[in-house]
């Protein structure tokens, strides 16, 4: 598992990563209380077969704004692909955008606020494969 405790105002960027086989999530992003915005980024990484998410977020309502871009990326045989949780599961300020990534074989494709670039193979997942909700590429 890959934890990053920020506390203040701080960056992440994760490349070629490759997670798998833990009982609890794999890449997580997981700011502390009163922690500013923090930004972060996975590309080319894979995240398999973990117990939980494979890509997370995890907070708590005190936080800033975090936002989360997995891109070029395989969630496979998580519990969870990609998910936000915490004590506000949809708080609109905790963000993951998906792009040019696969998400298969989960028992649930993706959980809280999840957004897709529309550019993304979901296919056989425990859920039926819904979409996230789609954005427009700049």
């Amino acid at each position: 598992m890959c934890s990053i405790p920020a506390t203040t105002s701080s960056s992440l960027v994760v490349l070629n990563t490759l997670v798998a086989d833990n009982g609890g999530n794999g890449i997580v992003v997981q700011p502390q209380p009163s922690a500013g915005t923090l930004w972060a980024a996975v590309s080319e990484s894979v995240a398999s077969n973990n117990g939980l998410s494979g890509f997370a977020v995890q907070f708590v309502a005190t936080i800033g704004a975090v936002n989360f871009t997995l891109v070029r990326s395989v969630a496979a045989r998580n519990g969870t692909g990609i998910s936000t949780s915490g004590t506000i599961p949809e708080l609109p300020t905790a963000t993951v955008a998906v792009g040019q990534s696969t998400v298969t074989q989960n028992g649930i494709s993706w959980s809280g606020n999840v957004l897709s670039f529309a550019d993304n193979y979901i296919f056989a997942n425990g859920d039926g494969d819904p979409a996230p909700v789609a954005i427009p590429k700049k």
